[in-house]
């Protein structure tokens, strides 16, 4: 993907709603910057990273899936008191719903709104055990999912500092207790209180059953479809900002 400035400060306003964004694998706050300008005059954009990355590049990875959840939740924390939306692609998917279900469960704020983009949901996602195959066969499953130039991938020095980050987030979330289990032997959580927009590109390999994420919401599912792929959203940022800002108007008309 094309190196993209890094947010400016001023795109994310306390006068205006706030989108909070959890990116995929591998991702950085930098990468959703077209995000926030296309937003600007609707709603202000935060893309958080976890540590090891991005701004937080110095600091020791998370643990664990749970201590990643922590993590968010404590920057989301910064933002209490401020009316809220989340989106989250890919593997910020898995992290946006494990983060709602905790903090309705210690009785903190939710967004009004769930954008899960580029993933099936917890109650259906099956692990593949990524994280452990072997340098060849991991890139070979990277390439799957387009996002990364093939220039890049040939870098050797490139390759062994990303294949580190990309190896962690992909244990993250194939190492949690809810994700041990096959989808038939997890125990259902009840359905949070948050109505769920979901997002897909249309070849994306990673999204046979949006309809999954009906299972999550006691609200009726809403789902848009887009032209691309696993990273369909870096194709076209203005298509996916018209949709944050319909499904917006469509749950708070007026």
């Amino acid at each position: 993907m094309k190196p993209l400035l890094v947010m400016p400060e001023d795109l994310c306003r306390r006068d205006l709603p706030l989108l909070i964004v959890l990116p995929h694998a591998g991702g950085a706050a930098y990468q959703y910057a077209p995000l926030a300008a296309a937003l600007k005059t609707y709603c202000g954009v935060h893309c958080l990273e976890l540590p090891g990355r991005g701004k937080r590049a110095r600091e020791p990875f998370a643990e664990n899936f749970a201590a990643a959840v922590t993590d968010i939740n404590r920057q989301v924390g910064v933002f209490d008191g401020q009316p809220w939306m989340l989106l989250g692609h890919s593997l910020g998917a898995h992290l946006g719903m494990a983060l709602l279900r905790h903090r309705r469960h210690g009785g903190q704020s939710l967004p009004s709104l769930f954008f899960a983009s580029g993933a099936v949901a917890p109650s259906a996602y099956r692990v593949r055990n990524v994280a452990a195959l072997s340098s060849e066969a991991f890139w070979e499953e990277v390439r799957g999912y387009g996002g990364v130039p093939e220039m890049l991938i040939q870098d050797a020095e490139y390759r062994a500092y990303f294949e580190t980050i990309l190896r962690q987030d992909m244990r993250l979330l194939e190492h949690a207790p809810h994700y041990t289990l096959s989808p038939e032997q997890r125990e259902m959580d009840a359905p949070i209180p948050v109505p769920v927009v979901a997002f897909r590109g249309h070849a994306d390999p990673a999204c046979h059953a949006m309809s999954s994420w009906q299972n999550e919401t006691a609200f009726p599912l809403q789902q848009r479809t887009f032209a691309g792929g696993h990273f369909y959203l870096f194709d076209d940022w203005p298509a996916v900002a018209a949709a944050v800002r319909d499904a917006c108007v469509a749950r708070m008309p007026g």
